[in-house]
């Protein structure tokens, strides 16, 4: 039965929605052609996988500028352009790193994860009672992450490291905490031989080269009246050729990014064209619009933060932020919106934009989060949440080809992702138009039943779940969209659509139960895990084995 209060809403949401018509008239809709034209080009492997500061993200950048001035887009960069270049890492070069003793000056290795720096101090085994301020030595078992942060936990300066094999300069991504540089065999027994005789000083140089390249965000503005403006954004990097972030542990190929994020880059550009004056454009609201195209969201978010920390129209005219990541799989006709809590503003324009679907009699379902995602869902907007800007995230979910080269063009559900457009152009214009609602609401952290803060403990074995972030069981458990291929959950014959209820003796409501429960295991662990399944209470045994080498980051 329908109620007064729903009666209320529909009446006040349909007039909302009247009231909008005079503009979404104006706004032809977006074809589903035309986005899988955009993402089709940025998913190509002539593309090489648009990483960061290199030539095919620029000729990306190049693509995107293009349409934004065929539009009649303002240019909104550096300079009157399009562009706002900035710096980042680039691969590291080896210098010529040494260990002196007395006299005798020999030629080590090092690591790009090493810190460039250069040590003076005593030679101690890494199992020393007392290594504060020293240079320890130690044989490496291949854990070299492992071996070098317990030294620095324990005090060391930097680590001596020796190895059977070939260790090479860049084996370990990342960063290290100390100095490290590398030796064979031959010295290593010496240098134990010295030290286990009496004290022995060294002087240690890790010379590491850093290197920097130009990447580039690309921003266009549609004016509004007042001079605020809402930021509506998307990264359109990713991952090149494949190494650090890649799910695809020792696979040298073109990760295309198709959903990652081809998707929100093409969903963003078909709105940018929509708001171009030579496109006729929606009539001018109260508030412009800033349609950002960022990079190097794939190494840290780097392109948003660099933007809110150098803005290039003043930050306190800047009211929110619509992000948009990996919105392609939407061939469910749903999309997870998370953050919407961080500004009252937002609550009025998802109205609107349900309103829309349901008066225009198309299936499809926002799936509002009630509370945050793990980490703030890991992309751009928190770059905005960082500065006190509410914030909203649009997102479709993770997957099997998440940060794989298997994420291609022809997996993507483009008739639901011009429907889901089309409904976000619905809610850019009322978020133009809405009188208030933007003062920033801070994430709260999750409390357990007592009240008290729940802290993610940190997952101590690789399970391979694939979470749907958008699914909230009625009765609680860990929802899964997928597994990931070859891990100990797609081995135990976990599928998508599984709901955890039960890890070995840990109870499953949440995702913060389960991540939890990961921290009590070890590999070779073998624990019995209850799921539902269409319903039926299942129970299947899943055994821990370590994640493959080069393997990093979601999922879990």
């Amino acid at each position: 039965m329908t109620t007064g209060k729903t009666m209320a809403f529909n009446r006040i949401a349909l007039l909302i929605v009247l009231a909008l018509t005079s503009c979404a008239s104006q706004r032809a809709a977006i074809s589903a052609g035309e986005l899988r034209n955009h993402v089709s080009w940025l998913a190509a492997d002539e593309q090489e996988g648009r990483e960061a500061g290199t030539d095919a993200a620029a000729r990306s950048a190049v693509y995107l500028r293009r349409h934004l001035d065929a539009a009649g887009l303002i240019p909104a960069g550096d300079n009157g352009t399009y562009f706002q270049y900035f710096d980042i890492a680039a691969p590291s070069l080896e210098g010529a790193s040494t260990l002196m003793i007395g006299n005798d000056v020999f030629d080590v290795n090092t690591l790009s994860a090493s810190p460039a720096q250069t040590h003076h101090a005593q030679l101690v085994f890494a199992d020393a009672d007392d290594v504060e301020d020293m240079i320890v030595l130690a044989k490496s078992d291949g854990e070299i992450r492992a071996e070098v942060r317990e030294a620095a936990a324990n005090g060391a300066v930097a680590i001596v490291l020796a190895s059977d094999e070939f260790v090479a300069f860049d084996a370990v991504p990342g960063k290290l905490p100390i100095a490290v540089v590398l030796i064979d065999i031959k010295l290593y027994e010496k240098l134990t031989l010295d030290v286990f005789n009496g004290k022995v000083n060294v002087r240690l140089k890790a010379d590491v080269q850093k290197q920097t390249k130009r990447a580039r965000n690309v921003l266009a503005l549609s004016p509004g009246i007042s001079g605020e403006v809402i930021t509506v954004g998307a990264h359109f990097d990713h991952l090149g050729w494949g190494g650090e972030g890649s799910l695809a542990p020792g696979t040298y190929a073109v990760h295309n990014g198709a959903d990652d994020n081809a998707s929100g880059t093409a969903v963003l550009l078909e709105l940018a064209e929509m708001w171009g004056a030579n496109r006729g454009g929606p009539v001018v609201a109260n508030r412009g619009v800033l349609f950002c195209f960022w990079s190097a969201e794939e190494k840290g978010l780097l392109g948003s933060d660099y933007w809110v920390e150098n803005p290039t129209i003043p930050l306190p005219r800047v009211l929110a932020n619509v992000n948009l990541d990996m919105v392609g799989r939407v061939a469910e006709s749903k999309i997870t919106v998370g953050s919407a809590s961080t500004g009252d503003c937002f609550g009025e324009p998802l109205a609107v934009m349900q309103a829309y679907y349901a008066a225009n009699e198309i299936d499809f379902k926002l799936n509002i989060m009630k509370g945050s995602l793990p980490g703030g869902g890991g992309s751009d907007h928190m770059s905005f949440h960082k500065k006190s800007i509410p914030a909203i995230f649009f997102f479709s979910g993770l997957h099997s080809d998440y940060h794989k080269p298997s994420d291609d063009a022809h997996k993507l559900a483009y008739p639901q992702m011009a429907v889901l457009a089309d409904g976000l152009a619905e809610f850019i214009a009322s978020l133009q138009v809405v009188a208030d609602g933007f003062e920033y609401h801070k994430p709260q952290a999750p409390v357990d039943e007592e009240g008290e803060v729940r802290h993610v403990k940190r997952a101590n074995v690789w399970f391979g779940s694939i979470p749907d972030y958008g699914a909230e069981p009625l009765d609680g458990g860990m929802q899964l969209s997928g597994t990931s291929p070859g891990s100990p959950a797609e081995k135990a014959g976990l599928l998508g659509g599984d709901i955890l209820k039960q890890v070995a003796d840990v109870e499953i409501f949440d995702i913060y139960d389960f991540m939890d429960s990961l921290s009590t295991f070890n590999n070779g662990d073998t624990i019995g895990v209850k799921f539902l399944r269409d319903g039926e209470m299942k129970t299947t045994q899943l055994t821990f084995f370590p994640r493959p080498v080069g393997s990093a980051g979601r999922p879990h």
